[in-house]
C-alpha cells in the first residue's frame, strides 16, 4: 500500500508503517497521529502501540468490552506521546517563564 504521509520512503514510493495490532476502526486516527511524526520514530511507535493495545487486549478482565479497553489504553498513550513530541520537533519552542527580581536590600 503506497501512503506518503505516514510511510518509509525509498524513492517516489512509500510503504506504509502501521502497528501490528490494533482495532480496524482505529486506522485512519493512528494514521494521522503518525503523520504528525517523523519517519525515524514510527516504527518504534507503532511497536510499542502494538504492544500496549495487545496486552492489554489478552490481560483485561472485563469481558464486555476488553476491545474497548485495549483502544482506550493504546490510543491514549499514542496521543498523548504525539502531543509531547509534537511542538518541539517541530521547532515550536516556548518563551521561558519570568522570573521576578528581587529588590535590593
Amino acid at each position: 500500500m503506497v501512503n506518503t504521509k505516514a510511510g518509509n520512503c525509498i524513492g517516489k514510493q512509500c510503504v506504509e508503517v502501521m502497528p501490528e495490532h490494533y482495532f480496524s476502526h482505529d486506522r485512519q486516527w493512528i494514521r494521522e497521529q503518525l503523520s504528525l511524526l517523523s519517519t525515524q520514530m514510527r516504527k518504534r511507535i507503532c511497536e510499542k502501540y502494538s504492544e500496549v493495545y495487545h496486552h492489554t487486549l489478552t490481560t483485561s478482565t472485563n469481558e464486555l468490552n476488553y476491545e474497548g479497553e485495549a483502544r482506550f489504553e493504546a490510543n491514549t498513550r499514542l496521543r498523548l506521546y504525539v502531543q509531547k513530541v509534537k511542538a518541539p520537533s517541530q521547532g515550536a519552542v516556548s518563551m521561558p517563564p519570568k522570573v521576578k527580581r528581587r529588590a535590593a536590600a
